[in-house]
């Protein structure tokens, strides 16, 4: 089953849509739409109805839904120094 994808950030809305079921491929189009900057895919956790999706699921296999919403967060990247010291 294929999906449409509508990105709506609320600081800066834009709107893309595209076809895709795979999680990773949802993350990659919200870094190529919004910037790697500021939404890098390896950074991002995508959340429906409380649950994080995993990379390697299908949209369908999460059962989200056409209308329907995920949350985007973000993980955050330790600083190398802070890690190490």
């Amino acid at each position: 089953m294929l999906l449409e994808f509508v990105s709506k950030v609320l600081q800066q809305p834009t709107h893309c849509s595209a076809l895709l079921v795979q999680v990773a491929g949802v993350k990659r189009i919200i870094e190529m739409t919004q910037g790697q900057s500021v939404y890098p895919a390896n950074n991002q956790l995508l959340i429906y109805q409380g649950k994080i999706l995993k990379d390697d699921t299908t949209l369908e296999s999460n059962k989200v839904a056409e209308n329907s919403f995920l949350v985007i967060m973000l993980s955050k990247v330790l600083d190398a120094m802070v890690c190490c010291s």
